[in-house]
């Protein structure tokens, strides 16, 4: 909560993007794992897909809330990007998860 907190207070804009990135990423988990799997693939995917869809074009619209126009960029290269980076932590993730909580001795 900490570290959402600081991201939230150093940006520039009056409407934060953090929060929002956050709860939108939560929403889609917790709408995506009704229909899908929460280990597949398939619904990682897609989750990272829609999260750096998100995260691209957030700042576009919160700033146009404000009335400032940003610089455009290279918004299929920062998707990308953002893409890659969500589905190499989720790959981490996963094979640390199922490597050491998986094989870990349950207290009965």
């Amino acid at each position: 909560l900490v570290i959402i907190l600081v991201q939230e207070g150093v940006s520039s804009l009056a409407f934060g993007t953090a929060l929002a990135a956050y709860a939108v990423l939560m929403g889609g988990y917790f709408l995506g794992r009704v229909v899908f799997e929460p280990a597949s693939l398939l619904f990682v995917l897609l989750l990272g897909l829609f999260h750096a869809a998100f995260v691209t074009l957030l700042p576009y619209v919160l700033a146009g809330l404000e009335g400032v126009v940003l610089p455009p960029r290279d918004w299929l290269g920062v998707f990308a990007f953002q893409s890659l980076v969500f589905m190499a932590g989720w790959v981490v993730t996963f094979s640390l998860h199922l490597r050491f909580v998986r094989l870990a001795p349950r207290a009965v």
